[in-house]
């Protein structure tokens, strides 16, 4: 399964709500977040019969046993990447845990598509702890599933090769809110599209680094209509809002910190 994908034949754009922890560009990699969902335990009387297990009692969804990894499942290629595109869209999914509750379901017992293939790799990754679908004197499968999102960081560690990064459009406060950059630069130029939705953004100055930041979508209105970014006047006074000092560069409600790693 590839990771990245791209737009417009130039820009690299990670699959969409897939949680990523770190991009090097040194060596060409990926790491994977956290994206799990909780285990179960317990259930007696455990019989298998046409690819369903069977229960006299029901085994039970618990939070006080470790969760379950999903890319774990899937076999994802996160090395020896293609980064030779030098325009990024950053990553837009926090870490997550999914809570699930069971209910009795009739029917499902034939059903297979890619989503019951996945979770039936799930189950088979992890003998004993998944029992997404299931029969205990009536057929039971997943009914609820949600996710609890974590802060997460994800470090992006630049090469010395010139770089450009757009941050997403995230919309939800929730994900939005437990979301942070931070890049390491390495002496090279790299430019950083600003979105009107701001998300916490360090950066780790390396000697020669040279940054520049593209505010359009920080001092025009923006408006969101079928799914597609409007841009309208500039907002009124906005280049008061603009505070630069050495250690931080704030425009409206976003904010940048800088941190240096050389004297």
């Amino acid at each position: 399964m590839a990771l990245l994908k791209t737009e417009d034949d130039k820009i690299l754009v990670p699959i969409d709500d897939l949680v990523i922890s770190e991009i090097d560009f040194n060596n060409n990699s990926i790491k994977l977040g956290t994206c799990n969902i909780l285990a179960m335990e317990g259930g007696s009387g455990h019989t298998v019969t046409g690819n369903i297990d069977h229960f006299f009692s029901s085994p039970s969804i618990s939070s006080h046993i470790p969760s379950l990894s999903i890319y774990s499942a899937i076999g994802i290629e996160t090395e020896n990447l293609d980064f030779s595109k030098k325009i990024m869209m950053l990553p837009n999914a926090p870490s997550r845990v999914f809570w699930w509750e069971t209910g009795a379901v009739p029917g499902l017992r034939s059903l297979e598509n890619d989503g019951t293939r996945l979770l039936d790799s799930i189950r088979d990754l992890y003998p004993g702890k998944f029992y997404w679908r299931f029969y205990a004197f009536f057929d039971y499968a997943i009914t609820t599933l949600k996710p609890v999102y974590e802060d997460t960081n994800i470090k992006i560690k630049l090469d010395k090769d010139t770089r450009n990064f757009i941050m997403p459009t995230i919309t939800t406060n929730e994900i939005r809110n437990k979301l942070s950059y931070s890049f390491d630069g390495a002496g090279g130029t790299y430019s950083l599209l600003l979105s009107s939705y701001p998300i916490s953004t360090n950066i780790n100055l390396s000697k020669d680094d040279l940054w520049i930041f593209n505010i359009d979508n920080e001092v025009r209105e923006i408006s969101i209509e079928n799914g597609t970014i409007k841009k309208g006047k500039l907002i009124k006074d906005v280049l008061s809002k603009i505070d630069i000092n050495k250690n931080k560069l704030i425009i409206g409600n976003q904010t940048i910190d800088f941190f240096r790693r050389y004297r």
